[in-house]
């Protein structure tokens, strides 16, 4: 065999056995009170019905983005920020456990989080999870939140 057909053979084969993810979508992470997005700001996402560890980290570029690919088998994910505090209501298992996204709803219509941090609202973008968050108060950032 030459070296081409060799080359050749091996990508195949490294391309075949890979998972590839089935799609992607995009979290947008912005404040709840500004409405403006939050760069450098890690999330975790857990796929799935639980927030069972460890999560899948995704961070922000500057224009508040990250996408986030998931495998084919994925229904639904749970979200939560790192650093930040959540816009949704409830404790923080209710809040995190009580809203599941479907993968298939943000895909097809986009989905944007509740805010109970402010009146900013996004419109749903489809292929988009709009999460609002805000800055932690300088207590909750001393003796935690």
């Amino acid at each position: 065999m030459s070296r081409v057909t060799v080359c050749v053979i091996a990508i195949v084969l490294a391309t075949w056995a890979r998972p590839v993810a089935a799609g992607q979508i995009t979290i947008k992470v912005v404040n709840g009170h500004t409405g403006k997005p939050l760069k450098a700001t890690t999330v975790d996402i857990w796929f799935g019905r639980k927030a069972s560890p460890p999560p899948t980290q995704v961070t922000t570029t500057d224009d508040g983005n990250s996408l986030l690919p998931f495998p084919d088998s994925i229904e639904t994910i749970l979200i939560a920020g790192q650093g930040v505090g959540d816009c949704r209501t409830g404790n923080l298992k209710s809040y995190i456990e009580g809203n599941v996204y479907r993968v298939q709803d943000i895909l097809q219509r986009g989905i944007v989080a509740q805010n109970a941090c402010g009146k900013t609202r996004s419109q749903p973008t489809p292929g988009v999870l709009v999460f609002y968050v805000r800055p932690l108060h300088c207590w909750e950032k001393m003796f935690g939140s």
